[in-house]
């Protein structure tokens, strides 16, 4: 018998219930952030790529709470709440939430992996070009003009990655 139970979100269990609700008091705060004080919470707390110079180390973390509008989220709460309160009624909830936090850090390592494998030449021949601190200042101002040569990379570099998929 479920431990949980007492109506539909009721018989949710804690670890995913809170999680859903931090998720969602993350987009509602990342909208009023961006309406109100015109701050994009999302490129303060979504991922960058690591050779990016808008990448912060607490962005492995805070990329899992962050989404990018009420679509990415739907979906993605929805499938937690379908396999979270599954998995967490078996494993438990110490075990989900290790499990939970391991699998979004196993995924922002890979995410890593992946755009530092496809994007090594081109930020290769970026640094060739554009030499130490100069490279920074690059990226945020001449970069991403349409028409520079490095246009698609320094895009890259700039866009966080965000969401609970992983």
């Amino acid at each position: 018998m479920n431990r949980f139970s007492s109506g539909r979100f009721g018989s949710t269990p804690p670890v995913t219930k809170n999680l859903i609700i931090i998720n969602i008091v993350m987009l509602v705060a990342s909208m009023l952030f961006e309406r109100m004080f015109r701050i994009n919470l999302s490129g303060v707390l979504g991922m960058f790529y690591f050779q990016s110079p808008l990448f912060q180390p607490w962005q492995i973390v805070t990329h899992m709470f962050m989404h990018g509008g009420l679509g990415h989220i739907f979906f993605n709460m929805y499938a937690l709440w379908i396999f979270g309160k599954t998995l967490e009624n078996v494993w438990g909830s110490k075990r989900f939430l290790i499990y939970y936090l391991a699998t979004g850090l196993g995924a922002a390592f890979f995410h890593q992996l992946v755009n530092y494998i496809q994007f090594a030449p081109e930020i290769s021949a970026l640094k060739e070009a554009y030499s130490g601190d100069r490279i920074n200042y690059a990226l945020l101002n001449e970069i991403l003009q349409p028409g520079n040569r490095f246009y698609q990379i320094g895009r890259e570099l700039m866009r966080p990655t965000v969401g609970a998929s992983g």
